[in-house]
């Protein structure tokens, strides 16, 4: 499978995909986020999964019969806003995301160990008249230094989801994959003309997250476009718009990009999806197209809760995990469990096996604002503090809303999804073999997942395959 990926020139884009080192196209540099032998003594971490079905119960909640997030792109953009963050708001954020929790933090270190050297260009300068005047004695306690375990985690979760041989061919980055699927993120980063942004938190976007910060004007309209232009692009054209507007007060906006694509190592053939009914939790039936495979290899678990079955991509470096509650379930039990034991979506305890399957065929397209979700989850209080993010500029700007957009693409081919997120800061105060059957025909649980790790690329619920 090959996928080509131009690469925006005026915002640097880290994908994980390039992970092995250097690659230039056009003469613009895609480097990964860690530095050599960085990543060698940090284990996998449990793929921020808890946290996804924690996402996933609070949007579920907020009546929508269908929910899709990905965790592993929103804990990307909230990590890009730690090195700003003090304490609680950052532990808050790592608590949350249950990453290194149980890893000692660095005592931090001095701003001048990340602030550019005299002489040297800010980093995120596009021009002459772009500088930074901040205080870097406010930065001493809030930078995070190389070593910090927290941070070193998720960078190196997000490296080693990754898809291998990269090559540069007429001006774009192609990234080639035998094996079945595909994984592209880019991150983004853009700062309003008016911004005093602290040179040690620009320093770390740089050097951990591969981004220099892009300075546009948002007073002028163009601005919107030129981030939902980024998106676009980021997500090869699956996810064209994410920002509808910028408040007057709007300061920053940090962007993660995600797009994954796999297809099935054994495939469904399309001459059997037929209408079957789909059982919705008021009772009511509806008729979707389902796909239907008999002795069907793959990886599957049971107990008195749920059914469960792990499909490969390709080679099988990533899996589509369906988990299926039992008849009679309802939806707030079924993901209360699954917040309380994630080795469902992580793939653990599962054995091979063989057997059938039906499963609908979908599209979802999902919209959210999760700044809410996120208070509900751990960031309540941590957030009435107006100077919770005081290392990212003076003066100290707040959080106002996090964007989240996603969609996904499941049929007898294989598996397309993508996911925008957008943190925007404003200077406003803030608000053993045997077999297996499984009929999936009523509201189940589903998960996009890396092998090796068990990250967690996209954890969805879907109540009626029809919604949407």
């Amino acid at each position: 499978m090959r996928t080509f990926v131009r690469l925006a020139v005026a915002a640097c884009v880290l994908h994980v995909v390039v992970g092995v080192g250097r690659s230039v196209s056009a003469g613009f540099p895609v480097e990964t986020s860690a530095k050599p032998g960085w990543c060698d003594s940090v284990p996998n971490v449990g793929a921020l999964s808890g946290f996804g079905v924690g996402l996933l119960g609070a949007v579920s909640g907020e009546g929508r019969e269908n929910a899709l997030v990905s965790p592993l792109g929103i804990g990307a953009v909230l990590a890009m806003l730690t090195p700003g963050a003090k304490d609680p708001v950052r532990r808050s954020i790592w608590e949350m995301l249950g990453v290194g929790s149980n890893h000692t933090e660095s005592t931090g270190t001095d701003a001048a160990e990340t602030t550019p050297a005299a002489g040297e260009p800010a980093a995120g300068a596009t021009s002459a008249g772009d500088t930074y005047a901040g205080d870097d004695d406010r930065m001493r306690i809030l930078v995070y230094g190389e070593d910090d375990s927290r941070m070193r985690m998720l960078v190196c979760q997000l490296e080693r989801v990754k898809t291998d041989h990269p090559k540069v061919k007429d001006g774009e980055l192609v990234i080639e994959h035998d094996g079945g699927a595909e994984v592209e993120m880019a991150n983004g980063a853009f700062a309003d003309r008016r911004l005093d942004l602290f040179p040690a938190f620009a320093a770390v976007l740089r050097d951990r997250f591969s981004v220099r910060v892009e300075r546009l004007d948002f007073s002028d309209e163009g601005s919107v476009g030129r981030i939902n232009s980024w998106v676009d692009s980021a997500t090869s054209g699956a996810i064209p718009r994410l920002v509808s507007s910028l408040e007057p007060d709007d300061v920053l906006v940090l962007v993660n990009a995600l797009r994954f694509r796999g297809e099935w190592t054994h495939r469904f053939d399309p001459e059997r999806t037929a209408p079957a009914p789909f059982h919705l939790r008021s009772g009511a039936s509806v008729e979707v197209p389902a796909m239907q495979a008999d002795d069907l290899p793959a990886r599957y678990r049971e107990d008195d809760g749920f059914q469960a079955v792990a499909l490969p991509y390709g080679d099988g470096d990533f899996r589509f995990v369906v988990v299926l509650p039992r008849a009679g379930t309802a939806a707030p039990d079924a993901l209360r469990r699954l917040a309380a034991d994630p080795s469902w979506l992580e793939v653990r305890g599962f054995r091979r096996s063989r057997g059938s399957l039906t499963l609908p065929r979908m599209t979802l397209d999902e919209d959210v604002s999760l700044l809410p979700v996120l208070r509900q989850l751990g960031l309540e209080s941590a957030l009435e503090d107006t100077q919770a993010f005081a290392g990212i500029a003076a003066p100290a700007p707040t959080l106002s809303r996090v964007l989240h957009r996603t969609m996904l693409v499941l049929d007898e081919k294989g598996t397309e999804a993508a996911a925008a997120t957008a943190a925007v800061m404003t200077t406003r105060s803030a608000p053993v073999e045997d077999r297996f059957e499984v009929k999936v025909d009523r509201p189940f649980a589903f998960a996009v997942v890396h092998r090796d790790t068990g990250a967690s690329l996209f954890v969805g619920w879907v109540a009626n395959p029809l919604g949407g």
